[in-house]
């Protein structure tokens, strides 16, 4: 019995550390792109990110076009902003919500990051 609690303890262990990687390096990214496609990033402060999670199903390529014009056209991120691709082998998206202060305003958008987290697919502006 005390095998078993070790291996349980051991094991979950493990799980709790690739989850902690995953949402650092969701952090990562999204804070680079935020910097470089933000229209004043140096205005930026008090950024808070709540836990990463997956959709559920990738909703295809007209979602993330519609959400890609609705963040340029938001006037918070620059109109030529660079976007990640899905990844080709996943139908989902991860996504991450960013509160922040620009500019003396409190923001929050919606992050969605393909499944390899190498890059931002698409933002939500909330």
């Amino acid at each position: 019995m005390k095998k078993f609690t070790i291996y349980i303890i051991i094991g979950v262990s493990m799980l709790f550390l690739a989850s902690c990687g995953k949402q650092h390096q969701a952090e990562s990214v999204v804070k680079d792109f935020m910097e470089a496609h933000l229209v004043d990033p140096s205005s930026l402060s008090d950024v808070t990110f709540r836990d990463l999670d997956s959709t559920t199903t990738f909703r295809g390529d007209s979602l993330i076009q519609q959400l890609r014009k609705a963040a340029a056209a938001s006037g918070r991120y620059q109109s030529n902003a660079s976007y990640e691709a899905p990844d080709g082998a996943s139908n989902k998206l991860l996504f991450v919500r960013v509160s922040y202060r620009q500019k003396g305003e409190e923001r929050s958008d919606t992050y969605y990051l393909n499944s390899s987290l190498t890059g931002v697919v698409a933002v939500k502006t909330n």
